[in-house]
């Protein structure tokens, strides 16, 4: 289309200027008659010079207009670029966030995980105190009748030294054996 308009801008301004070439010769054959033509030649000159100016005028406001729209197609495959690497982007983006989830999902089990072993360790540790409160009671129990048995054999008075040369008892017999002091 560009270049049939061009073509046309181009046609209307050469036949303006033949058309006025062609009039400044037909005064000077026509002789006195021709004063009056040449005054009409003259306007169809001026007319023809006009549409020439006008002619390249067009000319340059096409070229001008063709210009702009290839800066803007340029513009507007720049801008599909871009648009293509914002979109990779956020494709990244994207891609991260979900690395990122994952990663947060893998933590948040190994906390719960963690937890649960502090759990367990809580558990065991209050088991531990438990049967240490439970041995502690014992202890204390077996002291007391360990206390209460030795109350128990200080009432059985041992001979003095001399009682101590007797024989000792036989091993047969069937008496309890003594118990060690405390």
């Amino acid at each position: 289309m560009q270049g049939s308009l061009l073509y046309t801008v181009t046609t209307v301004r050469n036949s303006g200027s033949d058309i006025a070439r062609g009039n400044q010769k037909l005064p000077a054959r026509a002789g006195e008659q021709g004063c009056g033509f040449a005054v009409v030649a003259n306007e169809v000159r001026q007319l023809a010079t006009r549409r020439a100016s006008a002619a390249t005028d067009i000319r340059q406001r096409i070229d001008t207009s063709v210009s702009q729209v290839e800066a803007g197609a340029e513009q507007a495959d720049l801008a599909g670029d871009t648009m293509r690497d914002i979109i990779t982007a956020i494709g990244r983006v994207t891609t991260l966030m979900d690395e990122i989830d994952v990663a947060t999902q893998e933590q948040r089990s190994g906390i719960r995980e963690i937890n649960s072993a502090v759990n367990d360790m809580e558990q065991t540790t209050q088991q531990n105190a438990a049967m240490v409160q439970q041995a502690s009671a014992a202890a204390q129990q077996l002291q007391g009748e360990a206390e209460r048995l030795n109350q128990v054999v200080a009432r059985f008075v041992l001979p003095d030294a001399a009682e101590e040369a007797l024989p000792a008892p036989r091993q047969e017999s069937h008496d309890a054996p003594a118990l060690p002091a405390f």
